[in-house]
């Protein structure tokens, strides 16, 4: 009886112990390639929505981020929902690199044209609230024998969190268009509002969440902790053996 009783209780906390060990190891690779700024945001992020998440540095300054195996789809649609991983944008350093060719004027002027509409895209994506930003520039080509020249307009294209009030500051995105473009004037500036809706579900925590975010608040005291758990775990199958020869000696006695 009592033999049996310590099997059952100690396979439990050994069965128990292995699970929760098992999860925490069930790792799946969510995003690599990120810069240390990115990666930052996109773990805090997840962490406001109980996802534990670690961030590795995987050399050259890039980062991976690695989610629990049975929480990737969460944190993917969580972080989608969000507008991570921000686009890349080109700066005017790379779009004007030299390639050792010489462009023609035609080329130069689209190059120019897609600066222009990379950078403002990337400033208006830094905007609070802005999920993900697009403009399109168009600045006719000048006819200097032309009375009236025509002037340049511009679209932008925003998706926003519906909580936030873009709205408000749309007169000064057309007004930052305005003023970044040649020729621009403010009427001829539009801006499409796109909401979004980023509040997606938190879900409880499970083991493997609740054994991450424990191991990256402080990694001594887990690996104490799960030692500890394991001499836990060896001391009661230990204390099984030793009940089990006392159980045999007192009937050997007996009889």
């Amino acid at each position: 009886m009592v033999q049996g009783h310590f099997k059952r209780r100690w396979g439990l906390v050994l069965i128990s112990c292995l699970l929760v060990l098992t999860l925490s190891a069930c790792k799946e690779v969510l995003y690599t390639g990120l810069s240390e700024k990115e990666a930052n945001e996109m773990a805090a992020l997840l962490m406001r929505y109980d996802i534990g998440v670690s961030r590795n540095a995987t050399g050259a300054g890039n980062y991976s981020l690695e989610v629990d195996e049975e929480r990737f789809a969460d944190a993917t649609e969580i972080l989608k929902s969000h507008g991570y991983p921000k686009e890349e944008f080109s700066d005017l350093g790379q779009v004007f690199a030299n390639e050792g060719l010489v462009a023609t004027p035609m080329q130069e002027r689209a190059k120019f044209l897609h600066a222009i509409n990379q950078q403002l895209s990337h400033t208006i994506s830094d905007i609070d609230g802005v999920v993900s930003a697009r403009v399109m520039v168009s600045v006719p080509e000048r006819d200097p024998l032309a009375l009236e020249q025509e002037a340049s307009s511009a679209s932008v294209v925003i998706r926003y969190d519906k909580d936030v009030s873009i709205s408000a500051v749309t007169p000064e995105i057309k007004m930052l268009v305005t003023n970044a473009v040649e020729g621009m004037t403010y009427d001829n500036v539009s801006v499409a509002l796109f909401p979004v809706d980023t509040g997606v579900g938190a879900r409880s925590l499970g083991p493997a969440a609740v054994a991450e975010q424990a191991r990256e608040a402080d990694p001594v005291k887990y690996a104490a902790g799960v030692i500890i758990l394991l001499a836990l775990v060896v001391g009661g199958y230990l204390a099984s053996i030793v009940a089990k020869r006392m159980m045999k000696f007192r009937s050997s006695e007996s009889s």
